[in-house]
């Protein structure tokens, strides 16, 4: 368990050319207090986080205080610091807390990709489906990675008798995604597009008391709400588990869990990232779900 000690964290935020960057040691030989809670999942809707940080200058907090500021923070150990979330600022709040004085800025992944585009398209004829979702994508503003099924499968869809929208561009791509079959969501500032049940990559991260994993893997089921009256509902089967910190495991990334209590390749469905650098653990409470099992 060596690997989880000496955990460190980069925090950068900055609007329109200004910005600022912490997480190196202070003349107190350590970084600034900070903390953080952030929730994940793979539904369109945004993820969002809560960021506490402890005894930041005036300017830093102007800076967090103004619309739309962009936060990157990055955490793990030693010099291995992947991004465990992207997102703009909402609602910064600054308190004093004893002699300290506390900002709480809450957070969130794709903000502005989501809430401000608007597209306007038409298409006459034979149209690729992805052509679509590329142009929408691009109007968005951000990156887009596609798993192996939507690979394999986008190239020959085709809608025959053209396409029109205007409206909010997330809903336009919730549409052309769901006319595909396929599911999208928005991971760190990037679009992912994949099909239900179905991990972003076939890579597989190792998770067992090696590589972090803490407690005994939890049983769930998780049962889908039928659309219609009498439709079968899908049950989706997994774990809950909870291991050391580890920023490189992302929403809808493939995990092997190896355990006495399961084993086997699992989709990240959900994900909770907390910590804080002067006390307690650092640690993610993932669901993973059966890699066949349908969403």
């Amino acid at each position: 368990m060596a690997r989880n000690w000496n955990r460190a964290y980069r925090l950068v935020a900055g609007v329109a050319g200004t910005g600022f960057e912490i997480g190196s040691a202070t003349e107190s030989g350590r970084a600034i207090h900070i903390k953080f809670d952030l929730e994940k999942t793979d539904v369109t809707s945004n993820n969002t986080g809560t960021i506490s940080i402890w005894n930041l200058n005036d300017q830093h907090v102007s800076i967090l205080e103004q619309k739309d500021c962009m936060v990157e923070l990055h955490a793990g150990y030693g010099a291995s610091l992947p991004l465990i979330f992207c997102g703009n600022v909402t609602n910064p709040e600054t308190e004093l807390e004893g002699s300290d004085r506390k900002t709480d800025i809450d957070v969130v992944d794709g903000r502005i990709a989501v809430r401000d585009t608007y597209v306007s398209m038409s298409y006459q004829g034979i149209i690729p489906a992805q052509a679509i979702i590329s142009d929408c994508i691009r109007q968005m503003g951000i990156t887009c990675i596609y798993s192996p099924g939507v690979i394999a499968a986008v190239g020959q869809i085709r809608l025959p008798n053209g396409y029109a929208y205007a409206g909010p561009a997330a809903n336009c791509l919730t549409q052309i995604c769901g006319l595909c079959g396929f599911q999208w969501s928005i991971q760190n500032g990037v679009a992912q597009i994949h099909q239900p049940g179905e991990p972003i990559t076939t890579q597989a991260y190792i998770l067992n008391e090696s590589t972090g994993l803490i407690s005994v893997p939890k049983r769930i089921v998780i049962g889908s709400e039928s659309k219609k009256e009498g439709e079968k509902k899908n049950t989706q089967y997994g774990y809950e588990v909870e291991y050391f910190l580890n920023g490189a495991i992302n929403v809808n990334d493939m995990v092997q869990l190896q355990s006495r209590a399961a084993s086997g390749f699992y989709r990240v469905k959900n994900l909770k990232i907390t910590g804080d650098n002067l006390e307690g653990d650092w640690t993610c409470t993932a669901q993973l779900l059966e890699v066949a099992a349908a969403v």
